[in-house]
């Protein structure tokens, strides 16, 4: 009896030095997980006091950043386009597709706004490639078509990247995503004239 008391005691004891650890180390793969996540989407800090440019990557000075904030709000004032621009030096496990889809789709959600295009730029460092992706908003996607957005990154914007010159990549792909949605909102316009127009005349 006297030995199974012992046993037990030592068994218990043995426990409680094993349960520290164990909490240590799911405390500790819980700190990976974090870890890991902290360049996804959810985390990426939003704009604030309705700015629409999101330097996370800090790689535009303030000047040029002034002219490209003051360049969205007046597009946005015009036409009632929304164009979000995010620079960001890291998108963890993501694809670029698969981030800039899901910060869209997040932003929807959690501001209950609509953007016409988030233009999302994981900026190139010493480990990691840089990369570009245009993602057209809801309603717009015939404005910002898959080879158009191509043509922009690749022509007007990754030649500028390549140099250093965020600010004028990102300057010369809005001037082209802009004109394209000028277009397509022209071409609605039009539609919805004609289309009333048309009834008017039917029914007379």
């Amino acid at each position: 009896m006297k030995n199974k008391i012992t046993l037990f005691i030592a068994v218990a004891m043995m426990l409680m030095v094993a349960l520290p650890a164990c909490h240590k180390e799911k405390h500790q793969i819980s700190s990976d997980i974090v870890s890991e996540n902290e360049s996804s989407p959810q985390n990426t800090n939003k704009p604030s006091d309705k700015k629409l440019l999101l330097d996370s990557a800090d790689v535009i000075d303030d000047v040029k950043a002034k002219e490209i904030e003051e360049s969205l709000q007046s597009f946005l004032q015009h036409t009632g386009n929304k164009i979000l621009v995010v620079t960001v030096k890291s998108i963890g496990n993501y694809n670029i597709a698969e981030y800039g889809l899901e910060f869209l789709h997040n932003w929807s959600v959690e501001q209950s706004d609509t953007l016409s295009a988030v233009v999302l730029i994981k900026v190139k460092t010493e480990n990691e490639d840089g990369k570009v992706f245009i993602v057209p908003g809801y309603g717009v996607e015939g404005a910002l078509p898959d080879m158009l957005n191509k043509h922009i990154i690749e022509k007007d914007m990754i030649p500028r990247f390549k140099e250093n010159d965020y600010a004028g990549g990102i300057k010369a792909g809005l001037k082209n995503i802009m004109n394209s949605l000028e277009e397509h909102h022209e071409f609605l316009r039009k539609e919805k004239t004609n289309s009333v127009s048309n009834r008017i005349s039917y029914e007379e």
